[in-house]
């Protein structure tokens, strides 16, 4: 009797109909958002572990626990699965391994989300022991083939795979690519794949993100389905050591990518929240959008082509990547040179209030229309949980608009130095 009560008062006190955030008493945070305009359920199951934590000697090594958990689990087997897929009418069912998480999620109608529950608890309770060698092979071979469309034979992913290689050390845990080399893929073996399990894949690592037409029972169904999973404590972050770049490094691409020629840079850059990221979002959309064109026309004729920029924020540290085309009469060295003329007009406070206001908005709006889809708003809940922000995407917004030309100048002065980056230089084919 005691202990019953005891266990009513550790229960949350969740009231049907109304968004939460909360703990299971096994750790497992879960979060529920209201939203009624369709009959859809968005779930996703956030494990909070993802290549940074694969095993020295085994990159890719969370990649394949991903797929090895869509072979199927104890009491749900794929085919299984995949028949309650087709008879529920559960879509956008997928995963994805990031740098520091591995997500599954659905979307499903309204009244298969006791199901899809299911199927998401018996997947972060029940894949560890349940796959042998055989299954690995078989996801071995997805993998590695994965690779070789993704990283090996599209360009700029093996440009990318350059710069991190040569941005951070062997070891580090951003160095190559999340997918992981191809040695190491073939060196896994199924005691790496239970050891990964058993050490992240638990309630206490993961959060649950419902965002739709909830039903009034959701609530006891987590419970139901959830709670009696055996979970511990969060285990401690892997810690990433910060790179400080000295001194440029110019790398030559392994082939061309065509007959233009490129070049893709990188700089280590302020991590996510951190002083700068803000900025460095403003700073690639404002280029990106017009911004680059507009300040390289007014120093030479142009030879870059085409140009793009993006902040990768990452816990941590992360990385903000620059990367040009140029005209199939353009040298990647002239290429670098424009793109150092544009940033040292930056610096000197090239882009004024005028030329930022347009890319603030265009950020926000892009947020805003982000967290229209129940799946990404399901992903912007986890992300802000994760990140220890308050929900609802308010602090980023804010963040964006405080930007001001001066933050973006220093940013490019202080970060965005020629010496601490990497350029990755591919000549065009001849």
């Amino acid at each position: 009797m005691i202990a019953a009560l005891l266990a009513l008062l550790a229960a949350p006190t969740v009231t049907p109909g109304e968004d939460a955030h909360y703990h299971l008493d096994n750790g497992l945070e879960v979060i529920l958002l209201h939203d009624r305009r369709a009959p859809l359920v968005a779930v996703r199951l956030r494990i909070h572990a993802g290549s940074v934590d694969d095993p020295r000697g085994r990159s890719g090594l969370a990649h394949v626990v991903e797929h090895m958990a869509h072979e199927g689990s104890t009491h749900v087997p794929r085919e299984q699965r995949e028949m309650l897929e087709y008879l529920l009418s559960a879509h956008a069912n997928n995963a994805e391994t990031g740098f520091y998480a591995t997500e599954y999620y659905y979307t499903a109608p309204a009244q298969a989300t006791e199901h899809v529950l299911w199927i998401e608890a018996d997947r972060l309770g029940f894949v560890r022991s349940q796959h042998g060698a055989a299954t690995l092979d078989a996801v071995r071979r997805i993998v590695i083939n994965e690779r070789r469309e993704r990283a090996e034979q599209d360009p700029f992913a093996r440009l990318e795979i350059q710069a991190l290689s040569a941005l951070f050390p062997a070891g580090h845990p951003y160095h190559g690519a999340v997918i992981g080399s191809a040695d190491d893929l073939a060196a896994a073996r199924i005691a790496d794949v239970d050891a990964f399990l058993g050490r992240w894949v638990q309630p206490g690592n993961a959060t649950l993100v419902l965002v739709g037409d909830l039903p009034a029972e959701t609530t006891t169904w987590i419970e139901r389905q959830f709670g009696g999973l055996p979970g511990t404590p969060r285990p401690p972050a892997r810690k990433v050591p910060l790179v400080r770049s000295t001194q440029e490094r110019r790398v030559a691409a392994e082939q061309p990518i065509g007959a233009a020629p490129a070049v893709l840079m990188a700089w280590p850059s302020p991590a996510l929240d951190g002083d700068g990221d803000a900025a460095a979002d403003v700073l690639a959309e404002a280029l990106e959008r017009g911004g680059f064109v507009r300040l390289a026309r007014a120093e030479a004729p142009a030879q870059v082509a085409e140009f793009s920029a993006t902040q990768r924020s990452l816990p941590n540290q992360s990385i903000f990547f620059v990367r040009v085309i140029g005209r199939v009469d353009a040298t990647p060295e002239g290429l670098v040179a424009e793109v150092d003329r544009v940033l040292a007009r930056v610096a000197a406070g090239g882009l004024d209030e005028p030329a930022l206001r347009p890319a603030r908005l265009r950020i926000a709006r892009a947020h805003r229309s982000a967290s229209q889809d129940l799946q990404d708003r399901a992903d912007l809940l986890a992300s802000e949980a994760a990140a220890g922000k308050p929900l609802g995407g308010s602090t980023d917004r804010d963040e964006w608009s405080a930007v001001t030309p001066e933050a973006v100048a220093r940013l490019v002065r202080e970060v965005l130095r020629p010496e601490a980056r990497v350029a990755v230089l591919a000549e065009g084919e001849r």
